[in-house]
């Protein structure tokens, strides 16, 4: 499309690259692959964007690129002409702008102050489920986006610092947890009940959970390392005839870990004439993890190591589908 301006000596080329898009795969570092004069930019130069805007300006239409693709891999990348951009998440660098997106979640009013002043926000709000994927960065981009234009610019240069930092941020990071990060985070996908005791009080909410028991370095002020064990239990009661320095967490009471469970054995029925398209995948069985059916509510407890191997099987449009249950 060409707009001619009134009075112009020259024609301006309106730009076929949404910014916006450019911008935020800008700040996940994702890959990118672009075609300059037959050979491939495969790296974020400063002036990566600047090339964008420039070639989409020239008049020659041969020079200009006429899209933005999100994609998964490298390998889905060559597959589009050279007239289109390419991106597509980097890693462990994105694995960490992740876990800071995590982070700036687990908050809630009486953290917000200060440089990180805003409203709560939750993954909810903007139609994302726990936890982000790279498939979400990809797919729901946008979603992904609108998240985090909610989030302070003060918690947004957090996530992109945390991004290249890690893989030794995490080692780093493990060595101070006390409680073990894979199985609280099984905890929360499957949506546990909590109890954590606060200055005598018993709480039950997960941000109190996870700010208290995962080490942030640029946040050490929120880690107590009073919480030393994670028990899973199977209901409230067990949980309070623990100590106070026990984090503990039981399988929800009510139909709805019954609908989850059941969305699980619909998930592992399927055989591989139905694993194509958005849940392509290997089949898998209850029996290739050590399980048997049916799912109960106390495999999930007893069994969790088990039972989460199953989960990871799954892809995660899967698992968000299963999850909506407890929306």
């Amino acid at each position: 499309m060409v707009i001619v301006g009134c009075g112009s000596t020259q024609d301006e080329y309106l730009p076929l690259i949404p910014m916006d898009k450019l911008k935020y795969a800008y700040a996940f570092n994702f890959n990118v692959r672009i075609m300059i004069d037959g050979e491939v930019l495969n790296t974020w130069p400063l002036h990566a964007i600047g090339i964008i805007g420039a070639d989409n300006r020239r008049e020659s239409s041969d020079r200009l690129y006429h899209e933005l693709v999100f994609v998964h891999n490298g390998a889905e990348a060559t597959a589009f002409p050279d007239t289109v951009v390419t991106l597509w998440p980097r890693g462990e660098f994105t694995l960490g702008a992740i876990d800071g997106i995590h982070w700036a979640l687990a908050t809630d009013e009486s953290d917000l102050i200060g440089w990180r002043e805003r409203d709560v926000v939750t993954l909810e709000d903007v139609g994302l489920a726990y936890p982000i994927t790279f498939e979400d960065l990809v797919d729901n981009w946008e979603q992904v986006n609108s998240l985090l234009q909610r989030f302070s610019e003060g918690e947004r240069e957090v996530i992109r610092d945390m991004g290249p930092e890690r893989a030794r941020r995490t080692a780093w990071q493990e060595e101070r947890n006390l409680l073990p990060s894979d199985k609280l985070l099984y905890a929360r996908a499957m949506r546990f009940e909590f109890r954590i005791m606060v200055d005598g009080e018993a709480r039950s909410s997960w941000h109190d959970v996870i700010r208290r028991t995962l080490y942030y370095r640029d946040f050490p002020e929120n880690f107590d390392p009073f919480y030393d064990e994670l028990v899973f239990v199977h209901s409230e009661a067990e949980a309070a005839a623990l100590p106070d320095n026990v984090v503990a967490a039981w399988p929800r009471g009510d139909d709805s870990i019954l609908e989850f469970i059941e969305g699980i054995h619909q998930a592992v029925a399927l055989d591989e004439s139905d694993l194509i398209g958005w849940r392509e995948r290997d089949v898998v069985s209850l029996e290739d993890v050590g399980l048997t059916y049916p799912l109960t509510a106390e495999d999930l407890a007893d069994n969790w190591e088990q039972v989460n191997s199953l989960w990871d099987s799954l892809t995660a449009r899967e698992r968000s589908s299963i999850r909506r249950v407890f929306n």
